[in-house]
């Protein structure tokens, strides 16, 4: 369910709305709420959505047992609102403000969202393994374009 909701959120920036998703994908009125709202200019909208995530997350932070599967099993997911913390992020990128969520789960570290880290400033080692691999695939450059990925 979490794949659908992260590539949902990414295809949308691309302009990319063409996805015929399984069924199973749709399973979840809350994400499916945030999905269909998330751009909405009002961020005290969102407030009562965003709860619901962190309900919800909080409930999926379990270890997994025998059948019982959980979409926030690992330790560190389990702490990590990722899924808020992205559309929160997605948000900000378009311009949009954010409500403050007053949910545990959304306590210190993640009351704020982390700066913004700069971009990937290559080194020599790195240019050097790019010139080995250009040798080997000539058309490295185009198909890890930003530009390839949003096809």
């Amino acid at each position: 369910m979490r794949s659908r909701f992260y590539a949902t959120f990414f295809c949308g920036l691309a302009g990319d709305v063409s996805h015929s998703w399984p069924s199973y994908a749709y399973d979840e009125p809350i994400y499916e709420g945030l999905l269909e709202h998330w751009r909405n200019p009002d961020s005290e909208w969102l407030v009562p959505w965003l709860l619901a995530a962190c309900d919800r997350h909080t409930h999926q932070a379990a270890r997994e047992i025998s059948n019982t599967f959980y979409d926030f099993s690992s330790p560190a997911l389990a702490r990590t609102p990722i899924e808020i913390l992205t559309l929160l992020r997605l948000r900000e990128f378009v311009g949009l403000s954010n409500p403050i969520i007053n949910h545990p789960l959304m306590d210190a570290p993640f009351d704020i969202l982390p700066e913004e880290q700069v971009g990937f400033v290559s080194d020599e080692l790195m240019n050097g393994t790019f010139a080995r691999a250009r040798l080997d695939w000539p058309s490295i450059d185009q198909v890890l374009s930003i530009g390839s990925m949003m096809r």
